[in-house]
Order: C-alpha cells, then structure tokens, then sequence
C-alpha cells in the first residue's frame, strides 16, 4: 500500500472528525500489523467479520482497488444521516460513522488486502 493511499485515507478520517470537534487520528503501526493479521485471516475465510481483540474498533468493506480511499471513508460517514444527535451514543445503522468521529479514538490501522 503506498504511502499517498494511507495520508489520503487518514486525511479523510481526520477532515470528517474535525467537523465534530474529535482530535485529529495518528497511524499507529501497531494496529496496522493487527489489522494485517485479521485481513489475512479474513482473506482465508473468504467472510467478513469484526475482530475479536477487545477495546479494538474497526470499519472493514469490499470495495476494488481503483476506489480512492477518501470514497471508502465517505461511504462510511455516508451513515450521519441516519444518526440521531439528540441521543448520542451506539446507534443501529450508524457504526462506520460514529468509528470515525469518536472522540476517544486516537489512533488508526490501515490495511487493504486483495482477495
């Protein structure tokens, strides 16, 4: 993955998390080498599902290789509309959307993988 995939991919992150006041993500190596671990074994199953390490938060998709990454995290943020502000917290259908703007989160891995 080059390095203008992952600054475009965390600059999407950060403008969309700017606009609910949470602080900018750093990307952390070390939940880059366990999001390529858990690709990898997705990958092998060939079936999606959400990592099994507590305390650990994650977006994953399909989406061909050619789709810029800022697409993938529009799609994602894509989910505010459903969101309803008046009672924050988890909400059904809102997921990907409210894993990007949390306040809490501070860092981010990224990993794509071909199938």
């Amino acid at each position: 993955m080059d390095s203008t995939f992952v600054e475009n991919f965390i600059s999407a992150h950060n403008t969309y998390r700017r606009q609910h006041g949470a602080p900018d993500l750093q990307l952390d190596g070390e939940l880059c080498e366990l999001a390529q671990q858990w690709a990898e074994k997705l990958a092998r199953k060939r079936h999606l599902s959400y990592c099994e390490i507590p305390g650990i938060g994650e977006n994953i998709t399909f989406f061909p290789l050619d789709i810029p990454p800022e697409k993938a995290v529009q799609h994602w943020y894509g989910e505010h509309e459903k969101y309803e502000y008046e009672t924050p917290g988890w909400q059904a259908g809102t997921n990907y959307f409210t894993q990007i703007v949390w306040k809490a989160t501070k860092e981010n891995g990224l990993l794509c993988q071909r199938l």
